[in-house]
């Protein structure tokens, strides 16, 4: 009898993993159908309301980047991705009218929450920086933004130093120069990978990416020279 206890004990653990097996799989495979139907439901929206493409869209991206997706639905949310990054393009050319015109660079770094959000995933601001977004195909994008992700935060980071410093006193100069060395050392391993792949991207693309890293080179230098100025005080 006592032989049959670890062998009944056995399978019992073996049908609980499975089990568990089974719900994660059926999880992930309700997800890919779930984001499946986002996309024709935007792809329905966008069609319907070209007006709200520069709402919709980046949250649809944001909520993509945090979809788990199967193997099996792969194909399909591709296809529908690509007509609907077709759509948010000839929406934005047909109605000039989405377009902010007082969108500038200085203004980069987003204030209130939801676009922080988008910003933090390296998601691009369709308004402001869309001349290189548009030239690429989603899998293109899906390879560059875990990157531009990485440069939107240097970024961040760099800005909040040179607020504390603005704002001034003992612990906010060291939290600044916290960031910056951090900053220094970040880029280290990040530059070089980072322009490998503007390599391989359209030349329109690249260039407009090029200069996305010349405005966090001049945050960085701006923070460098004003932490020195505070020490030659």
């Amino acid at each position: 009898m006592a032989s049959k206890r670890p062998r009944k004990h056995n399978a019992l653990v073996a049908s609980a993993l499975l089990l568990v097996v089974w719900s994660l799989s059926s999880a992930i495979l309700a997800a890919g159908s779930t984001q499946l139907e986002r996309c024709y439901e935007e792809l329905t929206v966008l069609s319907k309301e070209p007006l709200r493409t520069l709402d919709r869209y980046p949250r649809y991206l944001l909520q993509r980047h945090q979809a788990q997706v199967g193997s099996d639905i792969a194909e399909k949310l591709s296809r529908c991705e690509t007509q609907l990054s077709i759509l948010v393009v000839e929406n934005r050319q047909l109605n000039p009218g989405l377009l902010n015109q007082l969108c500038s660079r200085s203004e980069r770094v987003p204030r209130d929450y939801a676009s922080l959000q988008t910003y933090m995933m390296g998601i691009p601001s369709l308004q402001c920086e869309s001349q290189w977004f548009d030239a690429l195909m989603p899998a293109q994008w899906q390879q560059l933004q875990p990157q531009l992700a990485r440069i939107n935060s240097l970024e961040y980071e760099c800005t909040r130093a040179l607020e504390a410093l603005a704002r001034g006193g003992r612990l906010r100069e060291m939290l600044a120069q916290t960031t910056q060395r951090l900053i220094s050392l970040s880029r280290r391993v990040f530059t070089s990978q980072w322009r490998a792949n503007l390599t391989e991207l359209p030349d329109e693309v690249a260039t407009a990416l090029a200069e996305r890293e010349h405005q966090l080179d001049q945050c960085e230098r701006l923070l460098t020279d004003q932490l020195a100025a505070t020490h030659a005080e």
